[in-house]
């Protein structure tokens, strides 16, 4: 586990600012010439000032570069759209309209990795998701079974003998990550607001949208479409558990502040790889990090689409090719 802190410098803002011209006005010739990996991302409002002022807002297209990544020898783009967080969650027929910009901003791309809650809001839209498109739900699920498994090396604890709980866990990778947890740990507690009664399924795994289930748990897994929505779940969370941050948008500092202040520790779960950078470091996220959603897009670089049939294949390939997680402190604390 590491904890990484950093300060933006008026010399490396001028240089994104520098670097989010030359990406903008020269895309529109740039992109007839690379088959390049994309990482779709988008922010709440705040974010998005963090990238450019109101101003600029209006003017920006419907998906546009705004940094570079790198992984071995690849290179390929960090993309944003002008629609942010709060807007998706409002109108989520407003995704199938980023990804329909990104299909055409980026044409020749060889595969297109969505961010955060982006595949949910197409699916309730379109049904499906397009290729170059993954969904990146293989690649969290990997993550986040990993990331478990060394949340429990915190606590000196055996994941048999341990409790654990998805909040988030009616979301489709969500529900699919109870059932890759449950085969580690000794009982899973799924909460999530769309279930309506508490179910027992097999005597490991407990479907509730009670918060009170999540006091006899010492790790929770947070995977909700914004980490902020737990905020009415933390009077439920006890002193010396373990926080694992899974979302996009992640868990606030206000939110991080109110959990530690309960006694519990709060990490970050990503996947450590020194072969990818990213320029500029997405926010919360140091330069080298790979989101789940973003690794099965790299693992799919590599070994093709076949990964993606099954599970199995998908976990088999990542761990071949050397992927492993990390729990970190959110960088931007």
């Amino acid at each position: 586990m590491k904890n990484a802190k950093r300060r933006i410098t008026g010399r490396e803002l001028s240089k994104r600012i520098a670097l989010f011209f030359i990406l903008y006005f020269g895309w529109p010739i740039i992109k007839h010439f690379f088959k390049p990996i994309v990482f779709a991302v988008y922010g709440t409002k705040k974010d998005q000032r963090a990238y450019w002022p109101d101003w600029i807002h209006s003017r920006l297209r419907g998906a546009f570069p705004i940094g570079l990544l790198r992984f071995n020898n690849q290179w390929g783009f960090v993309a944003a759209s002008n629609i942010n967080a709060e807007q998706f969650a409002d109108k989520p027929h407003l995704a199938t309209t980023y990804i329909n910009e990104l299909l055409r901003e980026f044409p020749k791309a060889h595969v297109i990795a969505l961010a955060g809650g982006l595949p949910g809001w197409v699916r309730r839209v379109h049904g499906e998701i397009p290729e170059p498109c993954v969904d990146g739900s293989f690649g969290t699920r990997f993550a986040m079974t990993a990331a478990t498994i060394d949340a429990a090396r915190t606590i000196n604890k055996n994941p048999k003998d341990l409790v654990i709980s998805l909040i988030g866990g009616a979301g489709y990778t969500g529900s699919q990550v109870v059932t890759d947890v449950s085969r580690h740990f000794h009982s899973v507690v799924a909460l999530d607001p769309r279930y309506k009664d508490d179910i027992h399924f097999d005597r490991r795994v407990l479907y509730t949208d009670s918060g009170i289930s999540l006091r006899s748990v010492m790790i929770h897994l947070v995977l909700t479409r914004c980490g902020d929505d737990i905020e009415n779940l933390i009077p439920f969370i006890q002193a010396g558990t373990v926080v694992v941050d899974d979302t996009h948008p992640c868990l606030s500092p206000r939110i991080r502040k109110k959990l530690t202040s309960r006694g519990a520790s709060v990490w970050k779960a990503v996947m450590a790889d020194g072969r990818l950078e990213m320029i500029p470091r997405m926010p919360n996220f140091r330069s080298d990090n790979i989101p789940g959603c973003l690794l099965e897009a790299l693992v799919v670089l590599q070994r093709g689409r076949g990964v993606l049939v099954t599970y199995e294949l998908f976990s088999k390939a990542a761990e071949e090719l050397g992927f492993h997680a990390e729990l970190m402190r959110h960088p931007d604390d």
